[in-house]
């Protein structure tokens, strides 16, 4: 009980100088503006191997180690909320979430990362049961663009729950032409999902699907999933 206590009180924490022995320094890619944020040494270094390596080798300023970030403010503070044992994100900002998603797979911060990723998902989801048709695939576009090959299980069973809830992803045929084309790492992401929870290639042109593609086209599909993990960088895939 006392440690979930703690746990829970490390979040009021961050950015506040009482204490505090770490300075990160945010530069933010998009304007080169600079933010300073207070941290402690004792939290993050037990927290994440991440920021304990970057705290092994940081410069110091006065009492503070200085460390340096490349990403945005609002971004820095998601990622600086998991660190501080705040695991709930529940914000609403997906540019946030987007941006924090980038810094956490480039840090092989992984719990974080897959942590964010479902809160993506959450709200990706949500507004997947509020549009209409025409907008689904667009946005089911967007989830795979952040996800990785080893997300595929997951995203699968989103498709799923989906489908339990009368929705249906459909490709156009301008996309599927498109991914012929292609050598996007998401594209063959999105295939890969949708062959897996239907196993069979119609669900692309939906139910009235002609015969003709029950052959022809899981042969294109098979030959571009192949294709597809050949592109993948060693230990990519897992």
């Amino acid at each position: 009980m006392g440690s979930t206590q703690n746990e829970n009180s490390f979040k009021d924490l961050f950015n506040k100088q009482d204490f505090a022995d770490v300075l990160a320094v945010v530069r933010n890619p998009h304007n080169g503006s600079h933010t300073q944020y207070y941290m402690h040494q004792i939290i993050v270094c037990n927290s994440c191997d991440h920021f304990k390596a970057l705290c092994a080798s940081a410069p110091t300023d006065g009492a503070y180690k200085v460390l340096s970030f490349s990403t945005t403010p609002r971004a820095f503070e998601l990622i600086a909320q998991w660190v501080y044992r705040n695991k709930k994100l529940e914000t609403d900002d997906m540019d946030a979430v987007t941006e924090a998603l980038e810094y956490a797979d480039g840090a092989d911060m992984e719990d974080l990362r897959v942590g964010l990723l479902k809160r993506f998902l959450q709200v990706k989801l949500e507004a997947i049961l509020q549009a209409d048709s025409d907008s689904h695939w667009q946005i089911f576009g967007e989830v795979c663009q952040y996800a990785l090959p080893r997300d595929r299980d997951f995203l699968v069973n989103c498709v799923k729950f989906l489908r339990r809830n009368n929705v249906r992803i459909v490709a156009p045929e301008s996309w599927l032409q498109d991914l012929s084309e292609c050598s996007r790492l998401d594209a063959g992401l999105v295939a890969a999902v949708l062959i897996e929870d239907h196993q069979k290639p119609s669900i692309f042109y939906g139910a009235d699907a002609p015969d003709i593609y029950d052959g022809f086209f899981k042969d294109l599909i098979e030959d571009l999933l192949k294709s597809y993990q050949t592109m993948l960088k060693p230990g990519q895939l897992h």
